[in-house]
């Protein structure tokens, strides 16, 4: 009936006349068109319930049928097809109610010249009207999308806006963030939020404390200063629980360059960091295992080492014993002396590899760390594996930001593995020099970047791996090992150790023919030591000084020695015995020498009684290993200062002057 671009037209008309006189008025006016005529209720509710109609164009008055009514039964049914009123008999009044009712026009039949421009525009603004409802339903549905994702999104979002006069206040909160923030885990109602001052409703409607909300309006500010978004975390107490909190603020600048939006996007990080809290003490306990069964590869070379300096100092200190005159016991005891550092720097250097201990990283040098545990590994590694050391002059060499300890570990896992795949002998070499990488970076030494770095290289002549072993090498508790005779970890260590250092690894390796690991750091700057002349000896002018310690050797030495420094020693083996005489007359004092390690008391829990008699008064702990817990107790009073054991005259010198000068 209709070509795809005519229109169907509804014509309520019971004369077919002016049907005819109506489509000829359209036909003049270039219209394409086909129409229906209908002149009853019944045809017109058949008809609108076909549908597909552009305009209806309706008479007035027909028999017992009209146009308004057809006019109320279109509205009625909410439809949006233009509807023109045709007649020869309808009036301005009656016309102005059509209108009002919901035509879009009204036309005489003796006057159809505006017939086709009415119809045209009818049909255009409908069209206009059918496009804009669309866009406007699109655009409902697409907040509404919006608005579903915003408030199910696990994290908490808040929208703030800034009044002219620099009020910051809420304009947009998600569910999640009333919810979590919320005084009792119950959302608060959004229109408790929305228009009110930021401070306002975290002190009143969040609880939180003022230190934290002047923490929200920091990150507002840097936010804002900085131009990008700035992100930081942060424990949070609520009256409905504790949990740490990761928020962002990102700033909202407007063409002018003005900031005057804030999106906060927070999230619940509690369950993360407590994750990550229990990876580190299984890392470190995983470290601290492997470090005791290291301990026991090199437990024979200690014990030799140890035994020749112990030959040392009985040696001499019987030649001492038997030196005819004063000059030859002095050279005695100078031997005696230097036996007993060497003796101080092996404990050392054992503290330092096996303590637990919290990771302690700063500049050194990467070959210093390596030299230490060269004597022990030469002592306890099989003779028939040789072990050349390539290393720059001590204290030169690159630097790394590192805890020495671990370092160690490192270098004493791969030294150790690479013994065990030379059963029958080989060589082992361990090497330090510098590396410059270059753009770009390969990509199995990611995520280092081109610059200077530290290499460490250990490369043996043993068994080497296949492909697939080389693969799987530093996985958790993979060994080639037979079962019993390795726990798997070593490697998978050095790696963790590595990656924490921010550093990369690199193995290659070849059946018959070795394995080579290249160990990659970051290099720092001033990791070297400058030497520094001794300063001189200072000296006591007669100061009373409380002396205790358990073992009645050591408390004679110390006294003798704080004798010899010029001060009055007042020694004690006994704690409580100490306390009760510095109780009988704290003024007599100038400061207080206790070991920690002593039966009934410790010397942190006589330094705490001490104080509490008198607070100023120095109190100097000695000890050869301070338990981090009762260090953390001692650090706790004003004037406390450490002394390690062994010491030297020169140390005790120095640590007593700076304490009685401090407290006096």
């Amino acid at each position: 009936m209709n070509s795809p671009r005519s229109l169907n037209v509804l014509l309520v008309e019971d004369n077919p006349d002016d049907e005819l006189l109506i489509s000829r008025e359209l036909r003049k006016g270039g219209l394409a068109f086909g129409a229906e005529r209908i002149a009853t209720r019944d045809q017109f509710h058949a008809a609108l319930d076909r549908g597909g109609w552009d305009i209806i164009l309706a008479d007035y008055a027909l028999p017992g049928f009209s146009g308004l009514e057809a006019l109320s039964i279109l509205r009625a049914r909410e439809s949006r097809v233009p509807f023109i009123l045709v007649s020869g008999t309808v009036g301005e009044e009656i016309a102005v109610d059509a209108i009002r009712a919901g035509a879009h026009d009204y036309l005489l039949k003796q006057n159809l010249i505006r017939l086709v421009p009415a119809v045209t525009r009818a049909i255009r603004e409908a069209h206009e009207r059918r496009q804009r409802e669309a866009t406007e339903h699109a655009l409902q549905e697409h907040r509404e999308r919006l608005e579903l994702i915003y408030n199910s999104v696990s994290g908490f979002l808040a929208f703030l806006t800034r009044t002219p006069e620099g009020r910051w206040l809420y304009t947009s909160v998600n569910r999640a963030f009333v919810l979590k923030l919320g005084e009792t885990g119950q959302a608060i109602p959004v229109d408790r939020l929305l228009g009110r001052e930021v401070e306002d409703v975290e002190a009143n409607e969040f609880r939180l404390d003022a230190e934290t909300i002047r923490w929200f309006a920091e990150l507002r500010h840097r936010a804002i200063g900085a131009g990008r978004p700035v992100t930081a975390e942060r424990e949070l107490r609520l009256v409905a629980g504790v949990f740490v909190g990761e928020f962002t603020f990102i700033p909202v600048v407007g063409p002018d360059g003005a900031c005057r939006h804030l999106l906060i996007d927070g999230r619940d990080v509690t369950a993360q960091r407590r994750a990550e809290e229990q990876d580190r003490r299984i890392r470190d306990h995983m470290i601290q295992a492997h470090k005791l069964e290291a301990l026991g590869t090199l437990a024979g070379g200690i014990a030799h080492d140890f035994n020749n300096i112990l030959t040392g100092i009985f040696g001499f200190a019987e030649l001492a014993k038997m030196a005819p005159d004063l000059t030859s016991a002095r050279r005695q005891s100078e031997e005696i002396i230097r036996a007993a550092h060497r003796a101080k720097e092996l404990v050392g250097r054992i503290l330092t590899f096996s303590r637990q201990q919290p990771t302690n990283r700063q500049p050194v040098p990467l070959t210093d760390v390596v030299r230490e545990l060269v004597p022990l590994m030469r002592a306890s590694f099989p003779k028939s594996v040789e072990l050349a050391v390539r290393l720059p002059e001590p204290g030169a060499g690159p630097g790394v930001l590192a805890d020495s300890g671990q370092l160690q570990q490192v270098v004493l896992n791969l030294c150790t593995n690479a013994t065990h795949a030379m059963p029958a002998g080989g060589h082992l070499v361990l090497a330090v020099e510098a590396a410059a990488l270059t753009d770009p970076v390969p990509t199995d030494l990611a995520p280092l970047v081109a610059g200077p770095h530290a290499k460490l290289t250990v490369s043996d002549t043993g068994a080497g791996m296949a492909p697939d072993t080389l693969r799987r090498v530093f996985e958790p508790f993979f060994t080639t090992k037979p079962v019993g005779q390795g726990t798997g970890l070593g490697l998978s260590v050095v790696h963790g150790i590595v990656r924490d250092h921010r550093g990369a690894i690199r193995v290659t390796s070849a059946v018959g023919r070795g394995t080579t690991f290249e160990i990659f750091l970051p290099v720092v700057a001033g990791s070297r030591a400058e030497d520094t002349p001794a300063p001189p000896v200072p000296t006591g002018r007669g100061e009373r000084v409380l002396c205790v310690d358990d073992d009645p050797v050591l408390v004679a030495v110390t006294a003798h020695l704080l004798t010899e420094l010029g001060y009055e020693p007042v020694p004690f083996t006994d704690p409580v015995a100490a306390f009760a005489e510095f109780s009988a007359g704290p003024a007599a004092f100038a400061a207080v020498l206790t070991d920690n390690r002593m039966p009934t008391w410790s010397g942190v829990e006589l330094a705490r009684r001490v104080s509490q008699l008198r607070t100023e008064l120095p109190i100097v702990l000695v000890s050869g290993a301070v338990d981090p817990e009762a260090l953390s107790s001692f650090q706790a009073l004003r004037y406390r200062h450490l002394l390690a054991k062994p010491y030297t005259l020169a140390q005790l010198a120095q640590v007593m002057s700076h304490a009685v000068g401090r407290g006096g």
